[in-house]
C-alpha cells in the first residue's frame, strides 16, 4: 500500500549531489562511522539515482542508486522513516529502471544485517561474507524475468524525452486543468481512484471527451476507475458511469473492498509517466506532473493492488439506461 506521508522520483547526480550526500552521511556516516571519503565515488554521475521525499516535498528522507550494469547500492533511508517502506518503494524503483533498460540481473552488496530486507524482494546470497567500509556485507542476486515487460509509465529510454516539472493546485479550476492535462497525454490506459467519482472534476465535457478518446484508442485501450462510494455518482446520473456503460470493454469500474476503504487519496494516472494527486480525496489541493515515471508507476502499483482485491459495482450494473 502507497503510505501518504512520502513519495519517490528520480534523482540527476548534478542537480541533486547535495541532497544525496547529506542523506548519506546522515545514514552511512553518522549512524554507522563510515569513512566520508567512502560515502560516494566516480561512479555516482553515471548511476541512475531515486530520491524518497515526504508527501510535501520538503524533507528528502532517503536515497538509492544503480549502476549502469545493475549493481544496486548507497541504499540510505533517514532513522525516523524506517520501517514505513520507503526502502521497498525505491528499490522497487530501481527495479522498474533495470526493467527498463533490459537487464537480466541486479545484484548489490548487502549489509548482513539488511539481507532479510532484499530476501524479501526475491533476492538471494551468492558468496561468503567480507567486509566493506569496515561492516560485514554480502552479495546478493535477483534474476528478471525476462517475460514481464518493462514499465510503460513512460521510464527513461521509451518515447520522447520529457523534464518533470512538478505543479501543485488548490483549486477546482487548477485540479481540472491538472486532470485534463494528464488524460491528454494518456495514450491507451488511464487510472481513476476516487472518492465518490468527483462530478465537479469528471463530469466535465473536456475530461469526458478525453475519456471517451482513450475507450476508443484502439484494442489496447484501458479505462479503469475505483470508487469507494457510487452512491451519489448513480443517483446524479454521472456522465462517466453512463460512458462507461456504452464502452464496457475499454471502461471498467470497480469498488475497493472493505479493508481499503480507509485510504484517505485521490489519484489519475496515465501510461506516459503523468500523474495528479490529491491526498484528500474531499478536497482539490494537489500535485501533478506530466512526467514523472517513477512516482507513476507508483501509484499505478497501488492501483493494481486493489483493483484486483475490488468488486464490479452492483449499483452501476443495475443502472437504467
Amino acid at each position: 500500500m502507497i503510505d501518504n506521508r512520502y513519495y519517490v522520483e528520480p534523482a540527476n547526480w548534478s542537480a541533486d549531489e547535495q541532497v544525496i550526500r547529506t542523506l548519506r552521511e546522515q545514514v552511512f556516516v553518522d549512524e554507522q562511522d563510515v569513512d566520508p571519503d567512502l560515502i560516494c565515488d566516480h561512479s555516482d554521475p553515471a548511476c541512475v539515482h531515486v530520491i524518497a521525499r515526504d508527501s510535501a516535498g520538503r524533507e528528502a528522507i532517503g536515497t538509492a542508486r544503480m549502476s549502469g550494469d545493475g549493481k544496486i547500492g548507497r541504499m540510505a533511508v533517514l532513522a525516523d522513516w524506517r520501517r514505513c517502506g520507503v526502502g521497498s518503494a525505491m528499490l522497487q524503483a530501481l527495479l522498474d529502471q533495470a526493467r527498463e533498460r533490459h537487464l537480466n540481473e541486479v545484484y548489490l552488496n548487502s549489509q548482513v544485517d539488511a539481507v532479510a530486507f532484499y530476501q524479501k524482494h526475491g533476492f538471494a546470497s551468492a558468496g561468503e561474507t567480507f567486509v566493506e567500509a569496515g561492516i560485514d556485507h554480502t552479495r546478493m542476486t535477483l534474476a528478471l524475468d525476462a517475460s514481464e515487460p518493462p514499465p510503460r509509465r513512460g521510464g527513461l529510454g521509451r518515447g520522447p524525452q520529457r523534464e518533470s516539472a512538478l505543479i501543485t493546485t488548490d483549486t477546482l479550476a487548477g485540479c481540472r486543468q491538472a486532470a485534463l492535462g494528464v488524460m491528454e497525454q494518456a495514450r491507451y490506459e488511464l487510472c481513476i481512484y476516487s472518492r465518490d467519482l468527483e462530478a465537479p472534476l469528471y463530469d466535465q465535457d473536456a475530461l469526458l471527451e478525453q475519456c471517451r478518446r482513450i475507450a476508443l484508442s484502439g484494442s489496447h485501450a484501458k479505462l479503469r476507475v475505483l470508487v469507494q462510494d457510487p452512491t451519489r455518482a448513480k443517483t446524479d446520473g454521472h456522465r462517466l458511469v453512463l460512458l462507461a456503460h456504452r464502452l464496457t470493454t475499454a471502461i471498467a469500474l470497480r469498488q475497493p473492498c472493505s479493508d481499503d476503504l480507509d485510504y484517505n487519496a485521490a489519484f489519475l494516472c496515465n501510461d506516459t509517466g503523468g500523474y495528479l494527486y490529491r491526498s484528500l480525496a474531499d478536497r482539490f489541493d494537489g500535485e501533478s506532473d506530466l512526467y514523472n515515471p517513477l512516482r507513476c508507476a507508483e501509484l499505478q502499483r497501488y492501483f493494481n493492488e486493489v483493483w484486483e482485491r475490488a468488486k464490479v459495482i452492483d449499483e452501476f450494473r443495475r443502472l437504467s439506461l
